[in-house]
């Protein structure tokens, strides 16, 4: 979303593909129903944290950020990174059925609230590498 807040343009590799999306506030707000939870219910469990709603495509997470910043120009490539060609789409049912844990923020809700950051100058240098995750460039 940097990309297309500062550049008015995105590079999307594997278009497809799919990936799972949560608000880091309801992540919190996960971990605190598991720290509160009957040991019983939890111990040694594993559980996804999220929600079936937040599988989406990359696509869909694209028209997301044209909804916010219809000026961006889209560009679609096809790429391995050197064989990784993860497509994930997760299921949350045990988290949902044990805890009853339900996320109450949707993807929009997260573009929005990163677009006011970007805009409003919250985050003060958002080019630092201390906000990327990846650490290859792709041309």
């Amino acid at each position: 979303m940097l990309e297309a807040f500062t550049k008015r343009q995105l590079i999307i590799y594997q278009r497809g593909y799919s990936r799972s999306f949560v608000h880091i506030r309801d992540v919190v707000r996960g971990i605190i129903m598991g720290l509160e939870a009957e040991q019983d219910k939890i111990r040694r469990q594993v559980f996804n944290l999220g929600t079936d709603n937040g599988n989406y495509s990359k696509n869909d997470i694209v028209n997301y950020v044209l909804k916010r910043m219809p000026e961006t120009i889209v560009e679609y490539k096809d790429m391995s990174f050197g064989g990784d060609m993860r497509d994930i789409t997760v299921s949350f049912e045990k988290i949902k059925r044990v805890l009853n844990f339900e996320t109450t923020l949707t993807v929009d809700d997260g573009v929005r609230e990163v677009l006011f950051a970007l805009k409003s100058g919250l985050i003060r240098n958002p080019t630092d590498d201390r906000y990327r995750n990846a650490q290859f460039i792709v041309q």
